[in-house]
């Protein structure tokens, strides 16, 4: 048998529109609420992941890569620290020695406490991280603290170069 009206009634458009209203009321919320939570843990695993990669990039070149904070402005820049204008692993970035990352953090996340002297550490070639400020320099670890109005994640680097989110 044949039908002659087929096709969708405007009620039950209506009924499909108000069912689609009612999930994402209650759906969008929640997911407002999820994201300065996700923007810290992302911001903290980036910090751990550029922390392994200047450990790695240190080793690859066999020279020291200095990892530096800019806490007033939420930055940090990686570099190594190679002997341009003859300053080798002087901690300080001369002439040309290359940024190899740098990264700004999210508006809404804060790089609070940096336990490293000065704001920075170095890997030197073994992949070891140092701290200064006196040579030899010390092998060292330390903390970086982000936050955010949700909460506080600690990535911590450890002495023997590995690094880890607590």
């Amino acid at each position: 048998m044949i039908r002659e009206n087929s096709g969708v009634s405007i009620l039950e458009v209506m009924v499909v529109i108000a069912i689609i209203v009612i999930i994402s009321a209650i759906a969008v919320p929640s997911y407002i609420g999820w994201l300065p939570k996700y923007r810290l843990s992302t911001s903290a695993r980036d910090v751990l992941s550029d922390l392994e990669f200047a450990r790695g990039a240190a080793v690859k070149e066999n020279a020291s890569v200095v990892f530096e904070f800019d806490t007033a402005n939420n930055v940090y820049t990686v570099w190594v620290d190679n002997g341009a204008l003859g300053n080798r692993d002087n901690w300080n970035r001369d002439g040309d020695e290359r940024s190899i990352r740098s990264r700004q953090m999210p508006p809404d996340i804060n790089i609070s406490t940096v336990s490293f002297p000065n704001d920075r550490v170095r890997f030197n070639g073994n992949g070891f991280p140092e701290t200064e400020p006196d040579p030899p320099a010390a092998l060292g670890g330390g903390t970086i603290t982000l936050t955010n109005e949700t909460g506080t994640w600690v990535v911590e680097l450890r002495t023997g170069g590995k690094a880890r989110i607590q």
